[in-house]
């Protein structure tokens, strides 16, 4: 790995496949072995940063690497990043990462986001009220001190975009050596590796292979068909081939997994040939950002501040900038927009002119002055309102500085389908003003908020889950939902729609987490922000392996599952008050009451797969004898998932029930399961469907109903097959996984 190298602005290199040691999902314990165990295999560059909670378990690895003559300390580099809440004393934040570290210095140090936030905040999805303002010069300076002190070898930033690199330019004393970015196949980042080159800026790629087994992650990149033929082709894997087009850009990539086999298939990348073709054929790839970091934008405390030229200032438009910041306080505004495509005589300072009040309009010559705005730093971006298709291809004419925006009327009745497609033809943003139709101004109307169609779509989609009145969430780590929830909820307590003790959120401890519930369960909340949940349950009666984080384990990955240990440690996810009730997830009687010969707390819940086609009535009655309430995941059988079928809702059976008591299949399928005590767990994302799901309360089945759905023929939907060999996994088949109640 020693001769793959990247030269960096400042004379030093840096080995071009480096190891993510993000480890929100695995001990300190793991995360040392798979350090250890990259050593060895070559890698040389390690990027850990204070929230990923790694720098721990990374400095004693290569330490120890160190003392047992493995590697020296000259031949790795070692990368960390400031975090968000660190920006007011970038000093002294690198001087905790080094004594985390055990070391004296690291090798780079990097912003990791161009945000700002309160000193207290450590966790990565912030509230609302977690922002400040962001003094980048500030910060860039302290950085500075930073390499001047020796503390690291080289600056540099993260996530920040082609704009926010020049506006960095303008003031550092030092370059950053690297700009470490989302960069793979399908989010190529052309515009930025170009001006990122200007300056001489290396380009080091995170989620190299899409990011998958991260909550905001996906297989899209390794699973896209054109990186799937071209592995064929060469007989690689698809990681290798996402891999190799990010070292042939001339980009370092950072590439995170704990499993041995993924980490030696990802540095044999180094070894692969691509042809022009493969680059070719890459390029044709639809292109999709995935970490879009939506929790660092708000309405409130991240702002962006909009105003207009007057059509009296067109003969200066610097100067009427340079009124309009005076008037507001500030040094620059986001947008300026040319307020309409009309010149009126320099007096006039009322909104409706007269005749004589008209000037003969020189566009050209405005345009030029919205550029110098521009250039001079007044305002970030330029763009126009109120102009027609026409209008803007004629500006285009002579524009050096393409609008960003056109601000225009649009609302249902006037929808502006011919100028959104010019725009969109030269990559401009519609703005929308007036899109409720401008009701409460002088020449508005109602008329687009009283349409009859308009209100049918409102009755329809009238509320949000939490005003339809949901009020229990049932999330897991390994469904990656666990910081949209989060987010969601909070924002639903910010606003005022519910209090937090009116809501019910259930988790699960995932089946590689079974060594340590308590630190799983702390992550949990650390995704979530929140101090405890109300539920957590063991997801399956299944241990593998800590580097196992996703859902369908290989044959190699299975450890022997100790489930007194597990539940004992689940005890004290209670008695520390990280969540108020603890149960389990898909286990059969016979495990239940394996459970319960050693269980000081009895599991309040067993979630289980449940609905008319799988009624459960053994595992009903066992529960039932020892208190145990029993949940229903799949009430209406699943559709939609990638197991899930619509045999339950498209059953004769429910559908000639559904339809006597002028209900929904689903809603029939639901209350069903209501009927046997039981609570039932219902996913769907879509508005309609969520308010119909909610109608199954005010739903009577009669005793002819539940006579009628017990002649339906049982059928076992989720199987579970992928837990079961004959080599590795406790259960040799589906029948000893679910004790032969299959």
């Amino acid at each position: 790995m020693r001769s793959y190298q990247a030269m960096l602005n400042n004379g030093e290199t840096l080995p071009i496949i480096g190891m993510g040691t993000y480890s929100g999902e695995n001990d300190r314990e793991t995360t040392e072995k798979a350090i250890r165990a990259a050593i060895k295999m070559g890698y040389r560059h390690f990027d850990t940063a204070k929230i990923y909670g790694s720098e721990l378990a990374l400095g004693n690895a290569l330490r120890r690497a160190i003392h047992d003559g493995l590697i020296e300390r000259e031949d790795i580099h070692v990368t960390s990043k400031l975090w968000s809440s660190d920006h007011h004393d970038p000093v002294d934040a690198i001087q905790q990462t080094l004594q985390r570290l055990g070391m004296e210095y690291i090798d780079m140090y990097l912003v990791h986001w161009p945000v700002a936030l309160k000193a207290w905040v450590d966790y990565p999805v912030p509230a609302e009220e977690d922002f400040e303002e962001l003094d980048m010069e500030n910060t860039w300076s302290g950085m500075e001190r930073c390499l001047e002190m020796g503390l690291c070898k080289s600056i540099g930033v993260s996530n920040f975009s082609s704009r926010k690199i020049e506006e960095l330019i303008n003031f550092a004393c030092v370059t950053p050596v690297v700009n470490q970015v989302e960069m793979h196949p399908m989010w190529r980042q052309s515009k930025l590796r170009s001006i990122c080159g200007d300056y001489g800026i290396h380009v080091s790629a995170y989620s190299p292979l899409g990011g998958p087994g991260n909550a905001w992650g996906t297989t899209a990149v390794v699973d896209h068909p054109i990186i799937q033929s071209i592995a064929h082709k060469h007989n690689a894997t698809p990681a290798q081939i996402a891999l190799r087009w990010g070292l042939y850009q001339g980009s370092s990539v950072i590439v995170k997994s704990f499993n041995p086999r993924r980490m030696k298939e990802n540095i044999g990348a180094l070894d692969l040939t691509l042809d022009d073709w493969d680059l070719f054929e890459i390029e044709k790839m639809e292109e999709r950002k995935i970490m879009r970091a939506e929790y660092l934008i708000n309405d409130t405390t991240n702002i962006h501040i909009t105003s207009k030229l007057w059509s009296s200032d067109h003969h200066d438009p610097v100067d009427a900038l340079q009124q309009t910041l005076r008037r507001l306080g500030m040094e620059y505004i986001d947008m300026y927009l040319v307020h309409w495509p009309v010149a009126l005589k320099a007096w006039v300072d009322y909104p409706i002119p007269a005749e004589e009040d008209f000037e003969e309009l020189d566009m050209e010559n405005t345009w030029s002055g919205m550029e110098r705005c521009l250039e001079m730093g007044l305002c970030r971006s330029i763009g126009v309102s109120n102009f027609s298709s026409t209008k803007i291809q004629h500006l285009l004419d002579f524009a050096c500085v393409t609008p960003v925006v056109n601000q225009v009327e649009m609302h249902p009745m006037w929808r502006q389908r011919k100028l959104r497609s010019i725009c969109r033809e030269y990559g401009i943003h519609v703005s929308a003003y007036s899109p409720l139709g401008g009701p409460g101004n002088a020449w508005g109307t109602t008329n687009v908020v009283d349409h009859p169609i308009i209100k049918s779509i409102a009755q329809k989609h009238n509320a949000t889950p939490a005003q339809m009145g949901y009020r229990h969430f049932d999330t897991a780590k390994i469904y990656g939902s666990e910081v949209a929830v989060g987010n969601a909820l909070r924002r639903a307590i910010h606003d005022g729609l519910v209090e937090r003790e009116d809501i019910h959120i259930t988790s699960k401890l995932w089946s590689s987490d079974h060594h340590d519930p308590v630190n799983a369960l702390q992550q949990t909340l650390r995704r979530l922000g929140m101090e405890y949940i109300d539920m957590y349950l063991v997801h399956w009666p299944v241990a593998l392996k800590a580097s196992v984080d996703y859902p369908i384990p290989a044959e190699e990955d299975f450890e022997e599952l100790d489930m007194e240990n597990t539940w004992s440690d689940m005890e004290r996810c209670l008695e520390m008050g990280l969540c108020r009730s603890i149960g389990v997830s898909n286990f059969s009687s016979t495990k239940i009451q394996h459970l319960l010969d050693f269980a000081c707390v009895t599991p309040v819940v067993n979630q289980v797969e449940m609905h008319p086609m799988w009624r459960q009535r053994k595992l009903r009655s066992i529960c039932r004898e020892y208190g145990i309430h029993v949940s229903a995941y799949s009430p209406l059988g699943g559709p939609g998932n990638a197991w899930g079928t619509t045999n339950v809702v498209d059953h004769p059976i429910i559908k000639s029930i559904a339809h006597k008591h002028n209900a929904t299949p689903a809603q029939v399928a639901l209350r069903w399961g209501l009927c046997q005590g039981s609570s039932v767990i219902a996913k769907s994302f879509n508005m309609g469907r969520m308010k119909e799901n909610m109608g199954a309360l005010n739903l009577k089945l009669d005793e002819w109903d539940l006579i009628d759905i017990n002649k339906m023929e049982e059928r076992k939907i989720m199987r579970g097959e992928w837990l079961s060999n004959h080599t590795t996994s406790p259960y040799r088949n589906i029948q000893e996984l679910w004790d032969d109640e299959i």
